[in-house]
């Protein structure tokens, strides 16, 4: 397991009521490469969010540099910090900051299983990030969209400069379904941001395409898109299908292709 996997993820992995999913598991008899996850890590840091606004971010950062003071060059444990803390806030004088911290619940944040409480946290920068993700999701966005509409869209993602990656281009066509579309505009469209993207699994389709339509506004620049990314494929397809286009089209791609 890599740190890289979420908590929900490393919950869903062990079981949500699995040793391994509290904050302090047992490790004694076990190998400590199996229980290793972000949960330990993800469960701290929303206990010491918890913790924080508790007792309130001007209090907390007095703590701060006395934890550091006090075990500077040291290694500890959960039950020391748990002790210091305590000790320190008690010792601040505060009534109120004395009644919240008896009220924490230390065993359940120990040792309870599974995900931590839901904290309260301020979203308003990733909520932009899902709903951004939410627009990948499906196709739902552009569901309204006339074919015009779709057309200019791709239109315009063909002018990005650099181009889009090849991993956002194949999204691209899955997500919107462009690979699939029966509307020639559409799927030449797409194809060219494809080729720009470098996405090798659309070569071939470009070559199919261009073995079913003739119209010069297609032909001429897919062939020039194709010769760009893999000329050999590029003179292969034509070759083949040179018979099938008007003689003036063919005449035109030979120039393109210059053969």
């Amino acid at each position: 397991m890599v740190l890289t996997i979420s908590k929900e993820d490393a919950v869903a992995l062990f079981g949500a009521d699995h040793d391994y999913t509290k904050l302090i598991p047992t490790l004694k008899n076990v190998d400590p490469d199996d229980a290793f996850s972000t949960i330990p890590y993800e469960k701290g840091f929303h206990f010491l969010y918890y913790l924080e606004k508790l007792v309130g971010r001007d209090n907390f950062d007095k703590f701060i540099p006395h934890y550091f003071a006090k075990f500077e060059g040291k290694s500890l444990d959960s039950f020391e910090f748990k002790d210091t803390f305590i000790s320190f806030f008690e010792g601040l004088g505060d009534e109120d900051i004395k009644k919240k911290i008896a009220g924490i619940d230390w065993e359940g944040r120990f040792y309870n299983p599974g995900l931590p409480p839901k904290p309260d946290f301020d979203t308003s920068y990733v909520d932009q990030c899902y709903s951004l993700a939410e627009k990948w999701k499906d196709s739902s966005d552009v569901e309204s969209f006339s074919g015009n509409q779709k057309l200019v869209l791709l239109e315009a993602i063909q002018k990005f400069d650099p181009p889009l990656s090849t991993e956002r281009a194949k999204a691209l066509g899955e997500t919107y379904q462009f690979l699939s579309s029966q509307n020639v505009e559409l799927k030449a469209a797409y194809y060219h941001i494809a080729m720009s993207a470098k996405d090798s699994s659309c070569y071939q389709r470009v070559s199919e395409l261009l073995g079913h339509v003739g119209r010069m506004k297609f032909v001429r620049p897919l062939f020039r898109g194709l010769n760009k990314v893999d000329r050999q494929l590029a003179l292969q397809t034509f070759q083949k299908n040179k018979d099938f286009y008007h003689p003036i089209c063919r005449a035109m791609v030979e120039k393109d292709l210059g053969i």
